[in-house]
């Protein structure tokens, strides 16, 4: 008889355990505004090695980063086999401003975690991976992986949305308009806003038979001083 309220005093014991285990919060340390600035960072410190550039190689570096309980980067250890795509991962992390700190119930806490960094060419292998950091570099103006395209938001934008650009005036003279259209729409996505845009896609649409979508796009050409957009308007849209 003695054994149930001692069974009971364990089970009532377990309980509790597992009711303090259940409070603890764990928060990972992050940059100062989150990842996508962090990224935006990265973007602005890194570059293509030459000599891998060159060569068409591509590659992976793993920093394990020890952030302390005060938000500053302490230490990193560095995984790859390249040492030129080490060398600027490594550019990444010299004076590098203070993080807020991992917390563990509200409490600062020292910290380690891994950022996965890999350096591509034209194509990109990262894209369902968002927490791994990829520095893809487009050859100019090509425009082969259209598909693999990665989001908006890097200092590579420009050459990128040129690329589509190009891309899309070559689809516009084999008369695919539609595609056209869907390929002048991507390089608007990554800031590209010119006049010859905006009127090259007003000819795929007016082309596809969309003339309410070819008069807005003739506008925006207009608005940006291109003439024969407003030879257009006249004749096409109506005011």
């Amino acid at each position: 008889m003695k054994i149930y309220p001692v069974a009971l005093i364990l089970m009532f014991y377990s309980q509790i355990l597992i009711a303090q285990v259940d409070t603890l919060i764990y928060s990972p340390p992050s940059f100062p505004g989150g990842k996508k600035l962090f990224f935006k960072y990265i973007d602005n410190k890194i570059s293509y090695p030459h000599v891998e550039l060159e060569s068409n190689i591509k590659g992976d570096v793993t920093a394990n980063i020890y952030v302390n309980a005060s938000g500053k980067v302490d230490s990193i250890f560095y995984e790859g086999t390249n040492e030129n795509f080490i060398n600027q991962v490594k550019k990444v992390f010299s004076n590098m401003p203070d993080w807020e700190p991992g917390n563990l119930n509200g409490i600062a806490i020292d910290t380690t975690f891994r950022q996965e960094f890999y350096f591509s060419i034209n194509k990109y292998r990262a894209r369902n991976h968002t927490h791994i950091y990829e520095y893809i570099l487009f050859s100019s103006f090509n425009c082969d992986y259209i598909e693999d395209l990665p989001q908006p938001g890097s200092n590579k934008d420009l050459t990128i949305a040129m690329c589509l650009y190009n891309r899309g005036v070559e689809e516009l003279k084999l008369s695919n308009f539609k595609i056209a259209v869907d390929i002048f729409m991507q390089a608007e996505r990554f800031n590209l806003k010119s006049a010859d845009l905006y009127f090259n896609r007003a000819i795929a649409h007016l082309k596809s038979g969309n003339l309410d979508a070819a008069c807005i796009d003739f506008k925006l050409a207009a608005d940006l001083g291109d003439s024969e957009a407003k030879k257009i308007i006249k004749k096409q849209c109506i005011n």
